[in-house]
């Protein structure tokens, strides 16, 4: 498991936007990775089929068998602890 300050890290070097740092996919692959991990289940699930996967809501709610506020909810919380994690 990457480390949160291991992502955090390499989350502020790609938003320096420096076009000396070379990021491959694999890199960033990883790096999300990382931030789905630190998530709860439900909420990583929800954030990998809606923000990395492109899902509609709908489909996660047939993936999941959560209803549409649940998911919204969730996929709102994920987002959230990303961002608060790293800004």
């Amino acid at each position: 498991m990457i480390s949160i300050d291991m992502v955090s890290q390499s989350l502020g070097v790609l938003l320096q936007n420096d076009s000396d740092v070379p990021v491959d996919n694999h890199d960033l692959s990883m790096m999300i990775k990382g931030i789905a991990d630190i998530l709860p289940e439900k909420q990583r699930l929800v954030f990998i089929l809606r923000d990395i996967e492109g899902m509609s809501s709908e489909e996660v709610e047939l993936i999941t068998e959560l209803n549409e506020s649940s998911v919204k909810s969730n996929l709102y919380h994920a987002r959230k602890k990303v961002r608060n994690g790293f800004y």
